[in-house]
């Protein structure tokens, strides 16, 4: 059902003292649809945060509300669910939400014009910050670093010189990822042949009629698609007996893209992402612990982790504010230098609302994931 879904992330905990009221924040994500995949598991992430950082005594002896939006895949939706929520839902004090740059931004629009801070735990696309205004924050880095991490493993590890890129370009995320992976290899002295098209459907039988027969041949291929392509566009490639590594951004992070090459035993599997959720540090192995007990399975992607580190992000801007005014969180996020996240520590340099992070290069190899490559760019 699309809508305000009100979770009391902390009902069964000790309430605050009287007169002091939860703290409540709106969560806007694609709980259902094509988008669901990634959504759904930072969504998970953050009530798993919002239950942590109630058991601790909240925030400054208050408790943390998440109250859910489900926008379910669909941008008309979640401009007017999210603004219909914050017409109605007068005492929210921030916002976090979306796995994807284009639902990021027009959401972060409505909370930039209701003065409201917004952290989206998975966009990507570096621009959308600058283009919302100063209430827009990202917790996860910015497609223009991870392309170049990726460029420079396809070009220095692997020895990629020709790479056909493959860009869906109705969406913010697909055109900026792969516009600064052009760009990067380029730079490195590869080269590049772009396509670019917006089909209606996951067919991608012309592409790669034309990757097959290039001569000279292409020793790689990128693929800027969404999740939900992720599968067909691997699936069709493998199927026209292509065998380069294929590579991509942190869109390929999830469990079918996996499940398929376990199935028809593909490998040479290559993408970005956030810090491997098989890290070995306390932190990662706590929250992997914690999301197997309440979910029954492990997270399927990083962006799991990286809803985690949003609600945790926000909480200790709170607590740094030492209010729960709008303004005064929106003032401790921008000087944030010091957050130690699951995924990677967070700071916001100034000027800047994308961190400068760390970025993995997981390979996947007949259902087995490894990460083979970090490297943090400098923004």
């Amino acid at each position: 059902m699309v809508g305000a879904l009100w979770l009391a992330a902390g009902a069964c905990h000790p309430q605050p003292p009287p007169g002091y009221g939860p703290i409540r924040v709106l969560a806007a994500f694609n709980l259902s649809g094509a988008d669901a995949e990634l959504d759904v598991a930072a969504f998970n992430g953050a009530r798993l945060a919002a239950q942590a950082v109630n058991r601790n005594g909240g925030v400054r002896g208050r408790n943390l509300e998440l109250v859910a939006v489900d926008t379910a895949s669909n941008p008309r939706i979640a401009v007017e669910a999210v603004g219909r929520a914050l017409d109605t839902e007068s005492d929210i004090v921030a916002g976090i939400g979306y796995c994807d740059s284009t639902f990021a931004d027009a959401v972060g629009a409505l909370f930039q014009r209701a003065g409201i801070p917004f952290v989206s735990p998975g966009a990507t696309d570096p621009k959308v910050p600058g283009r919302v205004g100063n209430e827009m924050f990202f917790a996860a880095f910015g497609d223009d670093a991870q392309a170049r991490v990726m460029a420079r493993y396809a070009v220095e590890e692997l020895g990629l010189r020709r790479i056909a890129v493959w860009m869906d370009d109705r969406q913010d995320y697909t055109t900026t990822v792969a516009s600064y992976f052009v760009e990067a290899i380029e730079k490195l002295g590869g080269h590049t042949e772009l396509h670019t098209e917006a089909p209606e459907v996951a067919d991608f039988s012309r592409f790669v009629a034309q990757v097959g027969r290039a001569q000279p041949a292409f020793d790689g291929i990128y693929g800027a698609t969404m999740p939900a392509e992720a599968v067909e566009f691997i699936s069709q490639a493998r199927g026209a007996g292509i065998d380069v590594p294929l590579l991509s951004g942190d869109g390929w992070d999830e469990a079918p893209v996996t499940e398929l090459t376990r199935k028809q035993g593909i490998s040479r599997v290559y993408f970005t992402t956030h810090r491997f959720l098989g890290v070995d540090s306390p932190g990662m192995k706590s929250f992997v612990e914690a999301y197997q007990n309440a979910h029954g399975k492990p997270p399927s992607n990083a962006f799991a982790a990286l809803g985690y580190d949003t609600v945790g992000l926000l909480a200790h801007a709170m607590k740094r504010a030492g209010t729960a005014s709008p303004k005064a969180i929106t003032e401790a996020l921008a000087s944030t230098t010091d957050y130690e996240g699951i995924v990677g520590p967070i700071q916001y340099r100034p000027g800047s609302r994308v961190p400068a992070k760390p970025v993995e290069v997981i390979e996947v190899n007949q259902g087995q994931k490894t990460p083979v490559w970090t490297a943090t760019p400098a923004r």
